[in-house]
Order: structure tokens, then C-alpha cells, then sequence
């Protein structure tokens, strides 16, 4: 994917769908969107993940094996919210 310039100060340089580690509870598969959330577009919203010394070290140093452990992390904190 090329990099896509979102705006002055963001440049978007990988996008991934992630899927969640287990599937989405009974109570909060059905979600209604309030009239403002229906009619806004869809936005980027920037982050930053963040992890001690300890787990850096012990990160390997590959883009992509840190992308799949950045993305192993998020599926799972997201069954959760």
C-alpha cells in the first residue's frame, strides 16, 4: 500500500482490519448508532501503542513480527470493550 497523506501532520502508512479473538458477546453484538455517529464520515483517528523496557526487549526487532504482535494485542483488549 503507498503511504497516504491524511493530512499536514499525518501520513497513513499501513492499514489492517483486526479481527477480535473471540467473538463479539451476546449483549453488545447489537449497537445503535446515535443520529450524530450515523452522519459523520469515516475518520482516521490517530493513536500510539506503548510498551515497557521489559517488553521491548523482547520484541523481536522485525516490522512485521512487531506489527503482528501490535495487532494480536489489539484484538484481544477489544473483545473486552
Amino acid at each position: 500500500m503507498a503511504s497516504i497523506i491524511l493530512s499536514p501532520s499525518t501520513l497513513l502508512i499501513f492499514q489492517k482490519f483486526i479481527k477480535l479473538s473471540f467473538p463479539t458477546p451476546p449483549t453488545k453484538i447489537l449497537h445503535k448508532l446515535s443520529l450524530i455517529d450515523q452522519s459523520i464520515a469515516n475518520i482516521y483517528i490517530p493513536f500510539a501503542l506503548y510498551y515497557t523496557k521489559q517488553q521491548l526487549d523482547s520484541i523481536p526487532k522485525s516490522h512485521s513480527q512487531i506489527s503482528q504482535i501490535l495487532a494480536n494485542s489489539l484484538s484481544q483488549i477489544l473483545t473486552r470493550l
